[in-house]
Order: C-alpha cells, then structure tokens, then sequence
C-alpha cells in the first residue's frame, strides 16, 4: 500500500502522541534498565521499544495508560538499557571534555542503541579522545569515508 504524505504526517502526529506517554514511564526507575529507549517508525506505524529485559514488557503493557497505545508498540531486543546509555553518555563527554578532540560531534543513536562519536575529519588525530572512550563501547563514525567501525 502506498501512502501519501497527508497520511503520514496523521500517523507520525498519533505515534508522537504515544511516545510522549511511554517516553516518561520507560525513564522510572521501574523500567530504566530494561529498556533502551524508542524511536518512531511511521513507514511501519509503531514506536520501536528498544528492549533489553523482555521480564519487564508484561509489567508496562499492564498500565493503564499504554493498554490503549499496544498494538502501535513493537519491542526490538537491544543491548543496551537507558540507564547505561545515559551513564556511558556522561563519562564519554566528561573525557572529551578533558581531552578536547577535534570536530567531534557526540551523541546517542535511539536506532544503534547507542552512543555514536561522528568525526568530521579522519585525518585529525583523536586517537587520545579515542582511547579514553573505547571503555564506554561507542559506535564511530567518520564523514569523510563513511566507515563504520566499533572499538
């Protein structure tokens, strides 16, 4: 079936709509380490739950106010919880602040489920920045080659 713009843009409105209820609840202490945050996927009319605790799925479909929203959530097994994302994210930026790498731009990837460092230039050095993130299992990116690779 083909949509037409009008149609995606009411389906994105509701699936925004839904997020803004879960993204609240999955942030309580009761859910942060079992999921890894949501991004929208309105081509498939669903919020992508990122899960790594499938034990704790039951326990949020059970509120009230997500028992409406079910059939528009699609729970997709991640590896990384909220809670370790955010933790990661924290001592990520505390060494760049430190190191202070170059043309580095950082932040978190709902769809990786994780922290991305995306470098501008692969022929500045950032090896030192590099290393000292390696432990906080980041995904690198660099525009110029548009490589991939984890460290």
């Amino acid at each position: 079936m083909i949509q037409k713009c009008p149609e995606l843009l009411e389906i994105e409105r509701n699936l925004i709509s839904i997020d803004e209820i879960l993204r609240p609840i999955l942030e309580q202490d009761d859910f942060i380490s079992s999921f890894g945050g949501t991004f929208i996927n309105i081509f498939r009319n669903h919020i992508v739950v990122n899960t790594v605790n499938y034990s704790k799925v039951d326990d949020l479909l059970a509120l009230p106010q997500i028992t409406s929203n079910e059939k528009f959530l699609y729970f997709n097994k991640a590896n990384n919880s909220m809670s370790q994302i955010k933790f990661n994210f924290e001592q990520i930026n505390v060494r760049a602040d430190l190191i202070k790498p170059k043309q580095v731009f950082i932040y978190i990837d709902m769809l990786l489920n994780n922290n991305v460092l995306y470098f501008e230039r692969s022929d500045i050095n950032n090896t030192e920045f590099i290393t000292a993130a390696k432990p906080f299992n980041p995904t690198i990116f660099y525009t110029e080659k548009f490589t991939t690779r984890k460290i």
